[in-house]
């Protein structure tokens, strides 16, 4: 197959790999030489030397864009599979490490004890305007753990992850095992 058969399989979109191998390993021909390898004169040029020798103008820039595409390639791509790894991790920080089941799994509460309120982003530097909020969330985890009395067997509530206890003597309503995730906004101090 010649080269313009080949060039024009390839420019068209259906070359196979083996013909896009094929039209990438022939040397274009020089700019400015014509059929027979002699400098052509402007005006002494047929009009299939000016075929032949725009095909390789074409071939000599395509050529140049790919080698330019090539170098650039490693960076863009490295900064797109940082972007995906980026966003991936922050997905699965906040979808799985603030989950409802981790906390159920982590106090040993039922999943349907568990109140998870969303994080507000009146902080958040990108959010508009643009730029430090000067302020921040701290995430408070309030526990309800029930448990009974060693010594007299009365039923005994905390509200505080078991730091204190009280009686959990109402009949009507008794306490149950849960927790309560919310958040609190700390202004932050100027420096």
């Amino acid at each position: 197959m010649n080269r313009q058969d080949l060039a024009r399989i390839v420019a068209s979109g259906n070359a196979t790999s083996e013909q896009w191998d094929e039209y990438w390993k022939v040397e274009p021909r020089s700019p400015g030489l014509n059929s027979r390898g002699d400098l052509a004169d402007d005006l002494e040029m047929e009009d299939s030397d000016y075929d032949s020798t725009d095909l390789s103008d074409v071939v000599a820039a395509v050529d140049s864009v790919r080698e330019a595409v090539r170098s650039q390639h490693t960076w863009i791509s490295s900064a797109f599979w940082i972007w995906i790894a980026w966003s991936v991790f922050s997905f699965l920080q906040t979808s799985v490490w603030e989950s409802k089941s981790r906390y159920a799994m982590y106090y040993d509460v039922p999943g349907e004890h568990v109140t998870l309120l969303k994080k507000p982003h009146d902080c958040d530097f990108l959010k508009a305007p643009i730029g430090s909020k000067e302020c921040h969330f701290d995430k408070n985890v309030e526990v309800t753990k029930i448990g009974k009395d060693t010594k007299t067997g009365r039923p005994v509530v905390s509200h505080d992850s078991g730091k204190t206890w009280d009686w959990d003597d109402s009949t009507d309503t008794r306490s149950v095992p849960g927790v309560w995730v919310s958040y609190t906004k700390v202004e932050d101090e100027n420096e």
